[in-house]
């Protein structure tokens, strides 16, 4: 936020259970108390759909295949998840998904290559995550 000058605010993160019933309290606290709140970021895929349950409830709708003519009541939703099921939510949501399988394959794949030659460098690596967005992957 900051790098794009826009305002940070502590009292902006919640923390709450990894359950939407969790995610949608804590969610409609958060709206009752920021009503001006234009975006929401989810920890997981049970937290994001809380999220938008809480988001349905207070007469909100969802970014741009909402229909609602008041921009104060458009919110955008995104959620993390390493679950590929997150791509087949009912209404469809955005996450930002990493390569799990991936991740733990190179990790296997570098730890055997250490055991048998101790003297290789570490080495850091970056996997590139995915946007599942409804029904487009990118």
């Amino acid at each position: 936020l900051l790098q794009y000058g826009l305002p940070f605010k502590p009292e902006w993160i919640i923390e709450c259970e990894e359950s939407q019933k969790a995610a949608a309290e804590a969610t409609t606290q958060l709206l009752q108390r920021h009503p001006r709140l234009t975006a929401i970021i989810a920890a997981n895929a049970a937290t994001a759909l809380g999220g938008y349950f809480a988001l349905l409830r207070s007469g909100r709708t969802l970014g741009q295949g909402a229909v609602d003519s008041y921009y104060a009541q458009q919110m955008a939703l995104v959620g993390f998840s390493d679950e590929p099921q997150a791509s087949l939510s009912d209404p469809p949501l955005t996450f930002v998904c990493s390569p799990a399988r991936e991740m733990g394959r190179a990790a296997a794949a570098r730890i055997l290559l250490r055991l048998s030659a101790p003297e290789t460098a570490s080495q850091h690596m970056i996997l590139t995550p995915s946007l599942i967005g409804g029904d487009r992957v990118r």
